[in-house]
């Protein structure tokens, strides 16, 4: 399943990034919401094997997915600004629930590589094992 809505989590999990009255009420400036989701595509290139990527060069991509959720009555967007709807909101959060423990990963494991810096007497055959 992580591969048939892999893209669309990327954007889930971008417009979360910006609160719950964001998502859910004020809604996200779409360029935002792009410029994140590129970072999360880039972050995460190695999890899945997917065809078509979003890449700061490749908006087009991006702005056909955000219609397809809009036509699946997910999303919705007006002057420039994207708000999750209700209506979707069980399948939203099984979508994002497809990337949040990758994202969750990576920072687990940053903060963790952040504490080596100052226990310089954590042994690197033990660093596997440790994270």
């Amino acid at each position: 399943m992580n591969f048939v809505f892999f893209n669309e989590a990327l954007i889930v999990c971008s417009v979360f990034s910006f609160g719950n009255d964001a998502a859910w009420t004020n809604g996200v400036s779409v360029d935002e919401i792009f410029k994140k989701t590129c970072y999360l595509s880039e972050l995460l290139k190695r999890e899945e094997v997917i065809k078509n990527r979003f890449t700061p060069t490749n908006r087009a991509y991006f702005d056909q997915v955000v219609e397809f959720m809009e036509s699946q009555r997910l999303v919705t967007t007006k002057d420039g600004n994207l708000t999750l709807k209700s209506t979707g909101e069980g399948l939203l959060l099984m979508m994002g629930s497809i990337v949040w423990p990758m994202i969750d990963t990576y920072y687990v494991v940053l903060l963790y590589t952040m504490t080596l810096v100052k226990q310089k007497n954590i042994l690197d055959a033990n660093f596997p094992k440790d994270v």
